[in-house]
């Protein structure tokens, strides 16, 4: 005998980001955040980015300076920061976006960041979700730790909207941190 089969529609509650992060911290959230989710930021922000050829979608998180003085990591691996005191993508000057490559218990919004090729194209989605800005990768360096803060922040004066993404590269086993910063520098087309 078959029995009747019931289909329940499940509805998310809309996801509205922290106003700004921070605090950056060893131990950020891994909850996952689907992509259907209703994600809910200011008209005039990033809410999302997505680059296809290496698999990214993610939400886009407000992070600002951290305890440390540098730039804040997103509190979720699952989301990635764009930087408040940068331009905003898409805008003329600088943008930085930054995300996680692993987490403690599985990969980061930027764990395939490393995939990426020069030419390589990536979008980013506003919160009124009719506002996209396409840019295209120009170029991709492995920096050691401590001069990553100097290149994340050069700006290509060829470039007139310059967004560059950054993530943390060559897991050291005995430091257990990463020795190295992966920054891909894009030019919106």
């Amino acid at each position: 005998m078959l029995r009747p089969v019931y289909y329940t529609h499940v509805t998310l509650a809309p996801i509205i980001p922290k106003k700004i992060i921070t605090i950056s911290t060893d131990t950020p959230s891994e909850v996952v955040i689907p992509p259907e989710a209703t994600y809910e930021v200011a008209a005039d922000k990033p809410r999302q980015i997505s680059m296809p050829s290496i698999g990214l979608q993610s939400f886009v998180q407000q992070v600002g300076v951290d305890q440390n003085g540098r730039v804040a990591v997103p509190d979720n691996i699952n989301l990635v920061g764009w930087f408040i005191n940068s331009a905003r993508p898409g805008e003329r000057g600088l943008s930085v976006i930054d995300g996680h490559v692993y987490g403690q218990y599985g990969p980061g919004m930027f764990t395939a960041l490393h995939n990426a090729k020069i030419g390589d194209l990536l979008t980013v989605e506003y919160g009124d979700h009719n506002t996209k800005y396409t840019f295209r990768v120009k170029t991709i360096r492995s920096v050691p730790e401590s001069e990553a803060t100097g290149v994340l922040f050069e700006r290509d004066e060829a470039i007139e909207d310059q967004l560059n993404l950054i993530t943390c590269i060559n897991f050291n086993h005995q430091s257990q941190k990463y020795d190295n910063r992966l920054i891909v520098t894009t030019e919106r087309i």
